[in-house]
């Protein structure tokens, strides 16, 4: 008996959040989400990182059609998941210009490793 009047109102308190929460436009993530896909943009994610750089924006578009419809919960959750692929995308360009100036690096040693080889030589 305790146990099914605790479930209750823990249903009845989830409901009643899930309500009230449904009611305000989730303006903080949708911010967060289109400073990220930009964030994303500027690093180059469009051409480094392209397919998650497109889901992003897509799950963007889905949550301005969600907006639209007055779907709050649903807009909330799809401003969530551009932002984690917004995030994640900007994170994979950075991951690229990374690795590519590190084989940059790589091949500017190989050729300084070339050139003092030869210069031993000559000295020899």
């Amino acid at each position: 008996m305790k146990n099914r009047t605790l479930l209750l109102f823990f249903g009845t308190l989830a409901f009643l959040f899930l309500g009230c929460s449904s009611k305000n436009p989730p303006l903080q993530d949708i911010s967060d989400a289109k400073m990220a896909i930009l964030d994303a943009k500027s690093a180059d994610a469009k051409t480094l990182a392209p397919k998650m750089f497109k889901n992003s924006v897509e799950k963007y578009q889905i949550m301005q059609e969600f907006m639209k419809k007055e779907k709050f919960v649903e807009a909330k959750y799809a401003a969530q998941k551009a932002y984690i692929q917004a995030k994640l995308a900007n994170l994979l360009s950075k991951n690229a210009k990374t690795k590519k100036s590190v084989d940059d690096l790589k091949s500017e040693i190989n050729i300084i490793k070339k050139d003092f080889a030869t210069i031993s030589k000559d000295e020899k």
